[in-house]
């Protein structure tokens, strides 16, 4: 399974549309409690619940690995987990994927610069007030110390998303292959 990682505007959700346009890898659809943003579909971009329904099937064992960032609650499925799919994980989740599937995943570490992040999140429609909270707090949240293993760290801001993603299925097929 390919795990992607890195910071608010990194460009881990357009990667992740860009494997599965080109190469038919399939976005894990992860669970979350954050309100939807504009141009969203529950259950194609995240299944989106209460969170007393996340706390219930957390407390059931539905999920693999569950995270709290940003006041709000993201939860992978056991069922969800296969080598044709891809997963986009905060620092603690990319921790527990890599200690419970050790050799059945590959991370990597997409990274921008924090001007073309800020950018980015404005492009999206993010508010001043969540950018400048999302750059502060996510200097230390993904300082590349905080992991256990990262195969391959990217830096996207120079490399168009097919490339992005190209990088990743070559090195990720040399793993697999």
């Amino acid at each position: 399974m390919i795990i992607l990682v890195g910071a608010s505007a990194t460009g881990k959700s357009v990667v992740a549309k860009q494997l599965y346009e080109k190469y038919n890898i399939k976005k894990v659809v992860t669970y979350t409690t954050r309100a939807m943003r504009d141009g969203e579909v529950n259950d194609v971009d995240y299944h989106f619940i209460s969170k007393d329904d996340f706390i219930n099937k957390m407390n059931n064992n539905y999920f693999i690995e569950t995270a709290q960032y940003h006041d709000n609650y993201y939860g992978t499925a056991y069922e969800d987990i296969s080598k044709d799919k891809v997963l986009i994980v905060e620092p603690n989740g990319a921790n527990v994927y890599y200690e419970k599937l050790k050799d059945k995943v590959v991370i990597f570490y997409l990274q921008a610069s924090e001007d073309e992040r800020k950018k980015r999140m404005e492009s999206r429609g993010d508010t001043k007030e969540s950018i400048t909270k999302r750059l502060e707090s996510d200097i230390d949240y993904f300082d590349l110390s905080k992991f256990n293993h990262i195969d391959l760290v990217i830096q996207t801001e120079k490399k168009t998303i097919e490339d992005v993603a190209d990088i990743i299925m070559e090195y990720y097929r040399n793993i697999f292959n």
